[in-house]
């Protein structure tokens, strides 16, 4: 998913972002099909996605907030299956802000910290695919995008109806054209395209990328499921020595 230099320079602007990365998360969609144990066809949400990375966890919010009010997040049209918090404990952070209300607070900093503070989101596996280690912080949305575009074929056979009825086709071709219902015809193709968006600090990110929750480990790890899958008889199959 392309995202314009404008819509860019805005979250620039409006946010501390360090590094936002407009590219598709997925290279190995073979991997990750043979590794999914189903019996019936499997949909990949994340052919196309776009991290930000922000200077701090508290900035994700805000990240979430923009993104909310350019509607390129709507409530409406995210799949909530598809979306995961493993990087704020938003439970904490909305008690704190109620005792920083009622104490009347108003040092900032002391405000950013306890905020910060409250925020931290212990360690926990997640649901949603087992290869993701524990320690794995971010925030992901599996979005939905509407995709209108008009159906060409609607034009083109309407064309074809007009050209029967002047008498140049020939009359077994022009009574088979004149069946053809247009409202059975959509004028207007339209289908939404899910994407993810994924929103992370950036001392998590090199955790993500490089620590415990390396990104290479997570592959590894789909790779030995897709071959144990693809693979069994294989695997399991006696080795027979030459002696033998």
């Amino acid at each position: 998913m392309r995202f314009s230099p404008d819509f860019i320079d805005k979250v620039r602007e409006a946010n501390d972002i360090v590094e936002i990365i407009d590219a598709s998360f997925v290279t190995v969609d073979r991997i990750r099909l043979n590794r999914m144990l189903q019996n019936v066809a499997e949909e990949l949400f994340d052919r196309v996605g776009l991290r930000f990375v922000t200077q701090d966890r508290l900035d994700t919010l805000r990240i979430v907030k923009f993104l909310k009010d350019m509607m390129v997040i709507m409530p409406a049209n995210i799949k909530p299956s598809r979306s995961r918090n493993t990087l704020l404990n938003l439970t904490a952070v909305q008690e704190e802000v109620k005792k920083i209300k009622e104490e009347k607070l108003s040092d900032e900093k002391k405000i950013v910290s306890r905020l910060t503070e409250a925020s931290f989101q212990p360690d926990a596996a997640s649901g949603l695919n087992p290869h993701s280690s524990e320690h794995y912080k971010s925030l992901q949305f599996t979005c939905r995008q509407l995709i209108k575009f008009s159906n060409t074929a609607y034009n083109d056979i309407r064309e074809l109806k007009n050209l029967s009825k002047t008498g140049d086709l020939p009359e077994r071709v022009a009574k088979q054209i004149d069946k053809i219902d247009l409202k059975f015809i959509q004028k207007e193709v339209r289908f939404f395209y899910p994407f993810e968006i994924q929103i992370v600090d950036k001392k998590s990110f090199d955790e993500n990328e490089k620590g415990r929750s390396a990104h290479s480990d997570y592959k590894k790890a789909q790779i030995q499921t897709a071959m144990k899958r693809v693979m069994k008889g294989f695997l399991e199959a006696p080795v027979h020595g030459s002696g033998s």
